[in-house]
C-alpha cells in the first residue's frame, strides 16, 4: 500500500513537471515529444 502511495506519487509529480515544460514551450509535437521522453525516464531512470 505504501509502496504503491509512494510510486503514485511520484508519478504525479513527474505528470506535473511534465505539463510545466510542455506548457513553456509551443506545439502539441513539442508537448508529445515530451510526455514520450517522460515516460522513457519514468522506466528508466532520469540517468
Amino acid at each position: 500500500m505504501i509502496a504503491t502511495y509512494r510510486h503514485s506519487t511520484a508519478h504525479l509529480e513527474i505528470a506535473a513537471a511534465v505539463r510545466r515544460v510542455a506548457h513553456c514551450m509551443a506545439g502539441n509535437q513539442t508537448a508529445n515529444r515530451a510526455a514520450t521522453y517522460a515516460r522513457r525516464v519514468w522506466r528508466e531512470g532520469p540517468y
